[in-house]
């Protein structure tokens, strides 16, 4: 059997991403992808308008958000080895288990819903792509915190112009805020779906065990 290697084409690099978010998409209820989407924005706009009325100078907000982006990124990173290696038990399973799963449906209102194992794949598939594009992000934003800072230091300071500041700064800080937020709820979904899938293993495991008669 001879084994032929492909080249992809230019621009097919990284269409396992577009391929994984489009499944997340797919496979997801609205609730949950209404869920995973509006909460997230609403406690960022929420902690953003707390910021604007407390903290009365830019380079307080922008502090903050350095200690934030701090805290996120050990978070996230730990997020990430966690849905990796939740992905691994999963690969790791008997093929029988995994066959069964593969075979088997979601049961919901999703018109979309295929089996199950390929709906759990991509969701953790999802979230570690989206937690490795936080810790990208994340350390991109440690060089534009600093910068900022010194930034706004010597900014000349006109008649509500600190206001300006902190509006813009926090509008810009929105989508980050909600996105760490977003990778945090998928991966809470992927505690409980890992939960149910190790209760699938024992049970599969039990009915094993009784048909060879022990």
């Amino acid at each position: 059997m001879t084994i032929e290697t492909k080249v992809k084409k230019k621009g097919q690099t990284n269409e396992f991403v577009i391929a994984i978010w489009k499944d997340y998409r797919k496979y997801s209820s609205r609730e949950e992808v209404s869920f995973d989407r509006n909460i997230p924005i609403a406690i960022a706009c929420f902690v953003s308008v707390i910021a604007i009325v407390v903290i009365k100078d830019a380079n307080g907000i922008v502090s903050i958000l350095k200690d934030f982006n701090t805290v996120a990124l050990t978070v996230v990173a730990i997020l990430a080895g966690f849905n990796t290696a939740s992905l691994s038990v999963i690969a790791a399973s008997n093929t029988k288990a995994l066959g069964k799963l593969y075979a088997s449906e979601r049961q919901d209102d999703n018109e979309n819903s295929s089996n199950l194992l390929k709906q759990t794949v991509s969701l953790f598939g999802y979230s570690i792509i989206i937690e490795l594009a936080i810790l990208v992000i994340g350390g991109i934003l440690i060089f534009v915190f600093n910068t900022l800072g010194t930034v706004l230091t010597y900014l000349p300071q006109l008649k509500y112009s600190d206001l300006y500041e902190r509006i813009i700064i926090t509008l810009f800080a929105i989508p980050w805020i909600a996105m760490i937020f977003h990778s945090l709820f998928i991966s809470i979904r992927n505690i409980s779906i890992l939960y149910n899938y190790i209760l699938f293993l024992g049970h599969q495991a039990k009915e094993d065990n009784g048909s060879e008669g022990f």
